[in-house]
């Protein structure tokens, strides 16, 4: 098997058809599909019982969602994973085909994203070519637009699931810093990324910057970490924001063409 997808959820009833039917429609079929659903108690279970012929499903309560996620690690079977949430959905039916004829010789394999608001506009959201820590003190990688080899997560323990918004960033911090895994950036779109997921939630941003900054921590010395915090502001000025502005010109063009 070359590739698995991982979807875990919980109550997810209003968003997972779009997410699933975007799987199976994919024209590359060399890839299993995993749904691990937290006991959902709405309509979620119905939802993907409709599919089951097409899923591997695990329904069970769990200590949260990278907790869930490891337990898709766990079942996986792909030489490569992709996590999708509940919501997301591929770009277009011919996205994975396009990248897994690439040579994926690479650890980590990562895009460009989009992010679609509630009035169906598209936003594009660009990434460097390389992962430096100054990057990854300001932004992070997007694990719904990155395939990572099954070993890494194996080399890495998974997610850490003492962290209950920002173990991916974590992940990722781990396995090119601590583990040297390698990494390689294409110019694509992979994913569509709903914006109702919690790391877009008002309420946690105060735990995500928490758990970011205990993440990074583990990566730099003290001092390095004083730097960052003086340079962020530098960096937002002459480096995100002129980015933002060119993001959001390619966003309008793509929106036209659409």
């Amino acid at each position: 098997m070359k590739l698995s997808i991982i979807t875990v959820c919980k109550n997810a009833e209003k968003l997972l058809v779009k997410t699933i039917e975007s799987v199976l429609a994919q024209t590359f079929t060399d890839y299993e599909y995993i749904i691990i659903d937290g006991a959902s108690t709405d309509g979620s279970l119905s939802v993907i019982d409709n599919y089951k012929d097409r899923i591997k499903i695990i329904s069970e309560p769990d200590k949260g969602i990278y907790d869930a996620m490891n337990k898709g690690i766990g079942l996986s079977e792909g030489e490569y994973l992709l996590f999708l949430n509940a919501g997301d959905y591929f770009f277009h039916e011919n996205v994975l085909k396009e990248i897994m004829e690439m040579n994926l010789n690479v650890d980590i394999l990562y895009s460009n994203g989009l992010i679609e608001f509630s009035n169906g506009f598209l936003f594009c959201k660009t990434f460097p070519k390389k992962v430096t820590k100054i990057f990854m003190y300001m932004d992070t990688l997007p694990h719904q637009d990155a395939l990572v080899k099954r070993e890494v997560f194996l080399k890495t323990r998974g997610f850490d699931s003492e962290y209950k918004i920002a173990g991916d960033y974590k992940f990722f911090l781990d396995a090119v810093f601590k583990y040297n895994c390698t990494s390689k950036y294409v110019q694509k779109m992979i994913t569509v990324n709903d914006l109702k997921g919690l790391s877009n939630q008002k309420d946690l941003r105060q735990t995500i910057k928490d758990e970011r900054e205990k993440a990074i921590s583990e990566h730099v010395t003290e001092f390095e970490l004083m730097l960052l915090k003086i340079i962020k502001p530098i960096y937002f000025l002459l480096i995100k924001y002129p980015k933002y502005l060119m993001n959001l010109l390619q966003s309008i063009n793509l929106n036209i063409r659409k």
